[in-house]
Order: C-alpha cells, then structure tokens, then sequence
C-alpha cells in the first residue's frame, strides 16, 4: 500500500499528523488507497488498514524525519 505514495503524499499524510487535523488526513488516505478496500469485507476494515499503512509509514525513517520536522516547525509556532 505505501509504496505507491509519493514525496508529497508523504509530506501531507505527516504535516496533517502532527497538526491533529484527522480530517485533512482522512481525505489523503482516501485519496491514495481507494484501492485498499476491493472487496465487502475490505471495506468493513478500513480503519484497520489504514492503521497497518500508518504503522508502514512509521517505520519509514524519511517519512519519520518529515514528521519530526513538522513537530519542530509547529511547536516554534505555538511559542511565537
């Protein structure tokens, strides 16, 4: 599943993260893995595959280093 994301698709999915803004998030996921769920009993676990793509995402040192810079740049922000 997270093969097929793009740069930018990783940059969404991690700036949306770490500004709480799940509705943004949802929409990207919607976006990049209408596919995931092709059969009846897929679409029932949507939530749990989505779970399995960000656990994926996760694990992804790049996609990490991008959520941690938007956590910085988010957090001097707050503080400004």
């Amino acid at each position: 599943m997270t093969t097929h994301l793009s740069h930018e698709d990783h940059a969404d999915i991690a700036r949306f993260a770490d500004k709480n803004d799940y509705d943004s998030l949802w929409r990207v996921f919607d976006r990049v893995f209408p596919d995931c769920a092709v059969r009846s009993d897929q679409r029932d676990r949507k939530a749990e595959l989505e779970a399995a793509a960000w656990r994926n995402l996760s694990s992804d040192r790049d996609f990490m280093r991008m959520r941690e810079a938007n956590a910085a740049l988010a957090a001097s922000a707050a503080t400004h």
